[in-house]
């Protein structure tokens, strides 16, 4: 059977019909209490109104940057994998810069004036990150997927903190909502004392009538507050999300997006810790192979030349402990070139893409001498440059 259409919307029913019903059956009472009535509730609608439609509008935007994020790591994915040609990775990069514009609009317009101009301010921010470490993700993603991949971690640590200011939002507008019903219900508690003495059976029932419809809605309403509380607190099982679960699927009822929005949320918080575990597992897992690889791996100051980090290899080449070693510089331990060579071939080395290699003679801890192919390129990590200094340990070494 095919459903009859909604022709009141929900909120007319939960706070107009009970007015109304009190103005039919009321006969006689007080006209003036009546209008005031009447005024608070069409007052208190199109607040709720407002705050649906800001919780709507939050909502959209959270779903439709969600979709992008989803969109550009299945892209990168397949791009690293060799499955995507230039051509298709550039019109994704086409497509995520004006996905990203029309997103701004949207952020830049989300109704409401219950938003916090902190959360506000902050949201922007944290999409403007996004939108440069996201597009330079899909820039890079034909010809450096290493460094697509390194972009797009960043831009979701920004996605995380931008979901966290929109569902703020949300939790605004809901909030404004609970207060909006909270002084509707004070008005029409007004509004009965007022016609109290006229028909105190008739009042005493709609006001048990309103109480269970208020009860109702603030118990749901309380149900959302708590589970936002418990997921800002980082508790993603609750309750409280219990409750908000069956709200999500209860058709027809005004909270059902509110509920739907603090899904997303436990949802957004579960992708970051995710994301957060895979990315300390990367990064377990190249300090291992650096640590462990065969050849040695020096990360130098550019500026000093001091040693910043060294792997086993580079210890065991030159006799040093690595306290020891992290207190020289590179100059310290060669013997080819003097220390002025050296450091014009690090500043040329730094000043190209390709980096520079050549050969040099080391001295270890015991005065023994030895010659090594030395690679230098620089890095950049965290806003700022390294030297990286791979060095392979000649089969010839000389004697002191």
């Amino acid at each position: 059977m095919r459903q009859r259409p909604t022709k009141v919307s929900p909120v007319l029913w939960l706070y107009f019909l009970p007015v109304a019903l009190v103005a039919l059956a009321a006969t006689g009472l007080n006209l003036v209490s009546l209008y005031s009535l009447r005024a608070s509730q069409t007052a208190a609608s199109l607040e709720q109104g407002r705050d649906l439609s800001g919780i709507a509008a939050s909502a959209h935007f959270n779903r439709e940057i969600a979709a992008l994020q989803t969109l550009v790591g299945t892209t990168l994915e397949q791009a690293g994998a060799g499955q995507l040609d230039a051509g298709r990775i550039y019109r994704l990069h086409t497509q995520v810069v004006d996905q990203l514009a029309l997103l701004e609009q949207q952020l830049a317009t989300l109704p409401g004036s219950h938003i916090d101009d902190l959360d506000r301010t902050g949201a922007k921010a944290d999409f403007d990150a996004y939108r440069r470490f996201i597009t330079q993700a899909t820039d890079l993603a034909a010809i450096d997927p290493a460094g697509a991949l390194r972009h797009t971690y960043q831009a979701a640590n920004r996605y995380v903190a931008l979901a966290e200011h929109t569902h703020r939002m949300t939790a605004g507008f809901a909030a404004a909502a609970a207060s909006h019903s909270a002084a509707l219900t004070r008005a029409v508690d007004r509004e009965v004392m007022r016609t109290v003495a006229g028909s105190p059976a008739l009042l005493i029932a709609l006001l048990l009538l309103w109480l269970g419809v208020s009860r109702r809605l603030t118990t749901r309403l309380s149900s959302i507050a708590m589970a936002l509380q418990r997921l800002a607190a980082g508790e993603v099982e609750s309750p409280a999300l219990a409750a908000v679960q069956t709200i999500s699927q209860t058709a027809g009822s005004v909270l059902r997006d509110i509920a739907h929005s603090v899904l997303a949320f436990r949802d957004t918080l579960l992708a970051q810790r995710s994301a957060a575990a895979a990315q300390a597992d990367d990064r377990a897992l190249m300090n291992a192979i650096i640590e462990e690889a065969p050849y040695a791996i020096e990360l130098v100051d550019p500026e000093t030349l001091r040693y910043i980090r060294v792997n086993t290899a580079s210890c065991r080449m030159l006799g040093y402990t690595r306290e020891q070693q992290l207190a020289l510089t590179l100059t310290q331990v060669q013997e080819g070139l003097p220390p002025a060579e050296i450091a014009a071939v690090m500043r040329e080395a730094a000043a190209t893409p390709v980096g520079a290699q050549f050969e040099n003679r080391h001295r270890r801890r015991n005065g023994s001498l030895f010659d090594v192919r030395v690679s230098v390129r620089m890095i950049r990590q965290g806003g700022r440059d390294y030297l990286l200094v791979p060095q392979d340990e000649s089969a010839r070494t000389m004697s002191s």
